[in-house]
This record gives C-alpha cells, structure tokens and sequence, in this order.
C-alpha cells in the first residue's frame, strides 16, 4: 500500500520539481545575466570618469597657463628688459604643452569639434600675441589696436575653453544618467522574466495537479444532478 501512495506521489513531484528546477535556473541565469551586465557598466562607466576627469584637468591647466601667458604678455609692455621675454617665451611654452597635451585627448565627436575650435583659436591668438609684442615699442594707439584685436581672440578661446567644460560636465551626467537607466531596464527584464516563469509554473501545476484532483469530484457529481 505504501508502495502505491509512493507510485501516486511521484508524478505529483515530478510535475512540481520540474517546473520549479526550472524557475529557478531561468531565475539565476537572469541573475547572472544582470551581474555581468553591472560589471560590465561599471568598467565603462569608470573609463567615461577617467577621460571625463583627464579632460578636466587639461581644461584647467589650460585656462590657469593663459592667465599666466596674459600677466606676462601685459607686464612686457611695461618692463621689455631680457627678463620679461624670457618669462614671457617660458610661459608660451607651457601653454603650447598644455595645448599639444589636449590635441592627444581622445574625444566624442562633440568634445572633439570644440577642442578643434580652441586649438584654431590658439593659432589666432598667438599670432595676436606677437603682432602685440611687435608693438610694444610703437605708439600708444597702435599698441591699443593690437591690444585690442588680440582681447578679440583671447575672449574666443576663452568661451570655447568654456564650452568645452560644460560639455565635459554634462557627459558625466549622461554617462551616469545612461547607466542608471541600463541597471533599471535590466532589473524589469529580471521581474518580467520572473512573473512569466511563475505563471508558466501556475499554469502547468493547475493542468498536472490541480486539474487531474477536481477531475474525479466532478465526475461523481454528475450522476447526483441526474437523479435528482
């Protein structure tokens, strides 16, 4: 007797475990799916900081040596002695570095469009800045006319500068912004493909189980409804 109920018993089990196995290796691989995908986030996610933080810092370097190329180049017209261009030409050459250094940075092709414009603006600069230092021994009005054309180049370099800063800080934002929404689309996929697993459990237990149990109450009922 024994024997039979474990007879009867084992296809309920079988019509339970199955499915459930199932579920649950549908739901780990899901899990492990989402896993590799947030690493994988997090490895792209790092390489956009570092650039993004990289691009910074040259940013600043470069807005911090054209100050200093701007103090120096004003003080020459006052001192002009050896020393003066000496500092003068020390500080072109770092603003020339920082520029180069620039040039090398790998960008989008936004990013890359405003470095392109900076780095052309820094070529009409710099030929400002000499046609500037040619005139400081000239007279007061052509040195004010070359003063002038070069502050006209200077303040464009130094909104592209600007440009090129908010850029970078708003490709933060849409690094992060991008995946917050790739971790939130992959944990719907998770419970969607959960809710569909359980259903598809629900569906096969009421066919294999609960289906078959009802089955017999129903059939014996229907001789009562007939005699009375």
């Amino acid at each position: 007797m024994r024997e039979d109920a474990a007879r009867s018993r084992a296809p309920l089990r079988r019509a339970l475990l199955v499915p459930t196995a199932a579920l649950a290796a549908v739901a780990a691989a899901v899990l492990a799916a989402i896993a590799l995908e947030w690493v994988l986030q997090a490895r792209r996610l790092g390489r956009e900081v570092a650039q993004v933080r990289a691009t910074n810092a040259i940013v600043l370097e470069l807005n911090h040596r054209q100050a200093d190329m701007h103090r120096a180049l004003l003080s020459f017209r006052y001192r002009g002695d050896a020393a003066a261009r000496a500092d003068l030409e020390a500080r072109e050459g770092e603003l020339a570095a920082a520029v180069a250094a620039a040039s090398a940075l790998d960008l989008p092709p936004r990013g890359r469009a405003l470095r392109d414009e900076y780095v052309a603006a820094r070529a009409a600069q710099l030929a400002a800045e000499h046609g500037l230092l040619a005139a400081a021994g000239a007279e007061r009005e052509v040195y004010r006319l070359a003063l002038d054309r070069w502050d006209l180049v200077t303040e464009r370099a130094s909104a592209l500068l600007a440009d090129l800063s908010v850029w970078d800080v708003k490709r933060l934002d849409r690094a992060v912004a991008s995946a917050e929404a790739r971790r939130g689309g992959a944990l719907a996929g998770f419970a969607l493909t959960v809710l569909a697993a359980v259903a598809a459990l629900a569906a096969r237990v009421d066919r294999r189980i609960v289906r078959p149990l009802l089955w017999p109450s129903a059939t014996s009922s229907c001789p009562s409804r007939r005699t009375s």
